[in-house]
This record gives structure tokens, sequence and C-alpha cells, in this order.
């Protein structure tokens, strides 16, 4: 049997860590994901493993991993040359997949471990078997998440909750067309539902969250895992190099711990940590390679990955400290996420928890950033009051007349009203100047996600409504949207509702802000799926001085058209 890790794409990114770093490679316990899961799968006696990457060649997944036989598995890479999808980035695999054998299809998110896990894995299969399934999802009892709608009031939560882990047959590659892209969850299966093939569930009994999600799911891991690391599941969890200092406290090569330190398991050390004089580490703690606890520093609950350093005096709890994160002296941090670049804080940041551990919102920040949070989200929503006013009153003369040239063109209203998504799944009603010859149509470049939108030639668009589309002048009576709140003066494109559960990593990303009248993926005339890549590195980055340029460019962009 062999397994198909999906390490690839914009949904195999945790959203709030700043840099291209998969979730493959989140480090568990100071060993990246994806090296415990390929150990998993060696246990369970899979010895071929496929990963499927994104389209950057040099990853640092694959520099880490290489050929897997360190770990006693032989592995392949596949990279996709543009995002597709869960299901999409399984055809180059055809080939490699045996034409008479299930394959099992994790996601890059998903992390495996435990004896008990393995043999529902192998009873899973063995019913898999018995039924001739085409698909089995594995599930568990536990409350999980329901299906997406746009309104979230009205979403669902479900008794089952699927756990990353597919039995695939080779059947499914009937449902996979060449091009485009494809989800496995929320378009394959039900493609083949269609065609008569047989897709069911398997329950397993824990129902312990193995595929991270958000922040949260990859904090609550790590802090469950090191109150389990003891016994015959220290040696699956703990790098074999580290040994056990003390009970509960495991440490790597060249660590140092001053005599007057103060330490409270459990707590993982990795390689040339330092624990200065009075420094205190409160367990759970995982404490990266290179870490430095300055004196009289507490570090309290909290994950730090490669060559974080605490200052003297400086205290942090319940938090991630990513790679090189600096905590300056006397400094306090508590239930957040620090990194050593200043990010942009957007609403997509802020991630709501109800435990008791990380009760407020994690705002994803580095240090001495957090008044962002609060004065970018008011600054921006000032100025689209102030422009969308200003612009209506000063543009009302040219909306007369392109109202008139309308007209006189063509039959028909003089607007046009399609149903959007906007901000948190709401629904709203954005308006356009018409350009398509027939009323009831929109535009062809809202419709069809993923083609470039083909202005010239296209008979659906009438003479005026070409050179609108062209100029984006089309776009003037979106000011209303802007001023009823709807949407903003710059942000990404609202998605159809439709489209809205194509991509859903990119969904949920997008529907964090208002969407925008202009944007950096708007301005580029590209595939729907490009603008997305442009609009989401635009959400990780925003800020006022960048929505000025992006404005600016707009008008240039605009005059230029015209």
């Amino acid at each position: 049997m062999k397994a198909v890790i999906l390490a690839g794409g914009e949904s195999r990114r945790l959203a709030g860590l700043s840099g291209p770093f998969p979730s493959a490679m989140l480090p568990i316990l100071n060993r990246p994901l994806v090296e415990h899961n390929l150990q998993f799968l060696r246990k369970v006696g899979i010895k071929e493993v496929a990963i499927t990457l994104g389209s950057v060649k040099d990853s640092p997944l694959a520099r880490h991993i290489h050929t897997g036989r360190d770990l006693g598995v032989e592995v392949r890479y596949f990279h996709e040359d543009y995002p597709q999808g869960t299901a999409g980035a399984l055809r180059p695999l055809k080939k490699i997949l045996s034409a008479n054998e299930p394959f099992l299809a994790l996601s890059g998110a998903t992390f495996l471990y435990g004896s008990r896990l393995a043999q529902e894995i192998s009873q899973a299969l063995e019913h898999h078997a018995e039924r001739n399934a085409t698909a089995t999802l594995l599930v568990c009892q536990k409350g999980g998440s329901g299906s997406f709608t746009h309104q979230p009031s009205v979403d669902r939560r479900r008794a089952l909750r699927f756990q990353g882990i597919y039995i695939l047959g080779p059947e499914v590659f009937r449902g996979i067309p060449e091009g485009g892209y494809l989800d496995i969850k929320e378009q394959l299966l039900p493609s083949l539902q269609e065609m008569g093939l047989r897709i069911q569930t398997y329950k397993i009994s824990e129902c312990e969250d193995k595929t991270i999600g958000s922040l949260k799911d990859y904090y609550q891991l790590n802090r469950t895992l090191l109150r389990d690391a003891s016994g015959l599941l220290e040696r699956e969890l703990v790098d074999r190099s580290y040994r056990e200092l003390s009970t509960g406290i495991w440490i790597g090569t060249g660590v140092k711990i001053a005599p007057t330190a103060y330490l409270v398991p459990p707590i993982i050390l990795g390689d040339r940590c330092r624990i200065d004089d009075h420094a205190q580490v409160v367990g759970p703690a995982v404490l990266g390679a290179g870490t430095a606890v300055g004196q009289n520093a507490l570090l309290r609950e909290t994950i730090t990955w490669g060559e974080v350093t605490l200052e003297e005096g400086s205290r942090v709890s319940y938090s991630v400290l990513q790679s090189s994160t600096i905590i300056g002296k006397d400094q306090d941090r508590s239930r957040t996420v620090l990194g050593p670049e200043m990010l942009a804080i957007g609403d997509f940041n802020l991630i709501q928890t109800s435990t008791p551990l990380l009760s407020s919102s994690m705002v994803i920040r580095s240090i001495d950033s957090g008044l962002k949070r609060w004065f970018f989200p008011g600054v921006k929503r000032t100025i689209d009051l102030i422009c969308s006013l200003v612009g209506i009153v000063a543009l009302l003369p040219l909306i007369l007349i392109l109202a008139a040239l309308i007209k006189w063109d063509s039959p028909g209203p003089v607007f046009f009203r399609q149903l959007r998504c906007g901000r948190r799944g709401k629904l709203f009603w954005m308006i356009k100047f018409r350009t398509t010859l027939d009323p009831g149509q929109g535009p062809l470049e809202e419709e069809a996600p993923g083609d470039p939108a083909p202005f010239e030639g296209n008979l659906r668009f009438s003479r005026v409504g070409r050179f609108l589309c062209k100029s984006s002048l089309d776009e003037i009576p979106q000011l209303m949207n802007v001023l009823m709140g709807e949407m903003s003066l710059v942000g990404p494109r609202p998605l159809v509702p439709e489209y809205s559960t194509v991509k859903p990593v990119w969904r949920d990303l997008m529907m964090r802000v208002r969407p925008g009248v202009t944007g950096t993926g708007r301005l580029q005339r590209e595939s729907r799926t490009d603008s997305a890549h442009r609009d989401i590195e635009y959400i990780r980055q925003q800020s006022v001085l960048l929505d000025f340029k992006i404005l600016l460019k707009t008008v240039l962009v605009v005059l230029k058209g015209v």
C-alpha cells in the first residue's frame, strides 16, 4: 500500500504565520509534523510515500526529508505548477498508484500517532475492501464543523468530525478531469457519488483534533502531547537524540541550565538551549534549538522555535514564538503569537478561542505592534466613509453621463446587481454599471473564476459596456456599497456564493475582511487563481500606506484605460 501527503498549495499553510511556512513543517515537540507522520506510516507498513508540494521548487520540506530513507520510507515529490486543490494534486500520481489497491491520502496538516490509530486505520482498510468502497473518510463522533454557509449564524455543527485521512481506491481518478482546481471533500466526492460509486465514512474512537486548522490547534496539540510523552509514547514523540534529565524534562545536546534556574515539567529543551540564573521555565513548554531565557526571565506554557531570545526580566506566557523572535528586557507578552517581522494587523489575524488557556483573541503580531490591530481598522473605515461620500458627489456628473450612454446604447436597466459574499460570509448586492446586452447577465469575468477575463470579441458586452470594463468605470457605483459598509475601497474582490465553495481556504481568508472596489488582484488582468494569490498577500500585508499606493495605482490605470 502507498500513501500520499497533500502538503502543497495555500491550503497547507497556517494562516497567521509569517513566511511561506507549510503546515507539514510545523515543529511538533521540536520535530517537523511530516517527520512524525512518515515514521507513523512506516510502522503501519507503508514504505512508499508521495508528497505533493506547491510551485516552489526549493521546498524546506523536501530539503529536510530528502529521500526519506533515514526514516525508513521512500519519498517522491510532486510539484503543483499552479494551485490545483487536494484532488487536482493527485493527477500526476495516477501512474505510480496501483490499479488494484487503495491508497491512503493525508492532509499535510494532519498529525498521526499512537498504536490505537494505527489499528483503526487497518480496520478501516478492511471495511473499505469489504464494502467495495471508492472512498472512505475517517471521522470521529464528537461534534465538528458543519458545512460552510454564507451566513455564519446559520452554520450547523455535525455529529461527525473529519480527521484529514482518506482511503481512496483507483476509481477516484475517473472523477478527476485534466486541469483546473478540484477539492476532494467538496467537489470530487460529490461527483463520484453522482457516478454511483460508494462513498462512506468510518468512525474511529479517538476524537482529538488530528488536523491542525488554526494556531489554537497547533498550540493545544503540543500541550497535549507533552502531557502524554511517557513510557512507550515517549519514544514515538521525542527525538531519540534527547535524554531525560529528570522526570518530564527532556534535553538535546549542548543545553546549558544555570544552577539557580527553576524548571517545572513537562518541558523539552532543544539543542543549544540556554537557561540563565534565576530564570523560570514552566511547562508544558517546548523550547526550540538555540532558545535563550535570560536572567530572571519567565517562560510559561509557551512554544518557541529556533534561535528565540528572552532578554533579562522578560515574561512570556501561553504563546508561540516564531524563529528569531526577540523579547526585549522587562517586556511582558501573553496569549499571542510573535514573529521577528513587523506584520500589518488586519481582521483576519484575530483567532478566537473558548479555552481558558487562550481565552482572549490571539493577535498575530510582532513585538510592539499591538496598537495596529485597534488603529488600522478604524482608520481604514474612516477613509472609506470620507472618500466614498466625496467620490459620489464629485463623480455625480460623470455618473449621469454614463447612465445616459448605457440607456442610449442598449435596452435595459442602468445598473447591474449581483449577490456577493462580504465580510464573515454576509451576503450583499454588489452594484455595477450594466455592461452587457442581456440585462440578466453580469460580466463574464465575474462568473468564470480561474479564467482570464476575455474582453475582446465578446458578443455579450455592449459597445459602451466594453469601454466601461476596459476603463474600470463600471465599478463606480460600488462607492454606494462602500458607503453602506458592505465593501471597502481596497480589498480582495467579493466572491460570488458559488465560487466561495470551490477554494475553502482562500474563502476563509478573504472573508475575514471587507471586499474591495480595487485591490492588488483586481489591478492585474490575470486569471482568478493568480488574483486570489495577490489578494491573500494583500490581506497579510495590509496597511494604510499600502492602501494609498493601491488607490493611486488604480487612478493611473483608470486614466490609462479611458
